[in-house]
């Protein structure tokens, strides 16, 4: 997961797995996009880039970036889905800080949360239990 350092995306991995309350629920099962095959039947969480806008500052103090994450606290257990949403909607709420390389993060938006049931597979009896949160975040580049 290093390649994902300098990115939008590898700022917001950094970030969710300096929690505690995150890691004891995932351990390190954080990923861009799409999880790996082998953990879909675990506690995970999966992000996902959408909108991102930048506005360029005339002054050479650096410009504005604008990034629209949705992140998916997915498990087998609802109370486990609903247990994670929790941790890190209360982890990025109020987050302000370092950003991956280059950027501060100023201002988290949270704007919206639903649950949702994903079966494992066609055919599945099982079923994964998701809590999808939608952020936006304001970054400040440096």
């Amino acid at each position: 997961m290093a390649a994902v350092a300098i990115t939008p995306e590898g700022g917001l991995h950094t970030v969710l797995l300096s929690e505690t309350d995150i890691t004891n629920l995932v351990g390190s099962r954080v990923y861009a996009n799409e999880a790996k095959q082998s953990i879909k039947n675990q506690t995970h969480i999966v992000f996902e880039l959408g909108a991102t806008d930048f506005n360029l500052a005339l002054d050479s103090t650096g410009g504005l970036l604008f990034l629209d994450f949705d992140i998916d606290c997915k498990s087998l257990s609802p109370i486990d889905a609903i247990t994670l949403a929790k941790a890190v909607r209360t982890l990025l709420q109020d987050y302000t800080g370092t950003w991956g390389s280059g950027y501060r993060c100023d201002a988290v938006l949270l704007g919206d949360q639903f649950g949702d049931v994903e079966k494992l597979s066609e055919g599945s009896d099982v079923s994964m239990f998701v809590q999808t949160l939608g952020f936006q975040f304001q970054l400040t580049e440096l």
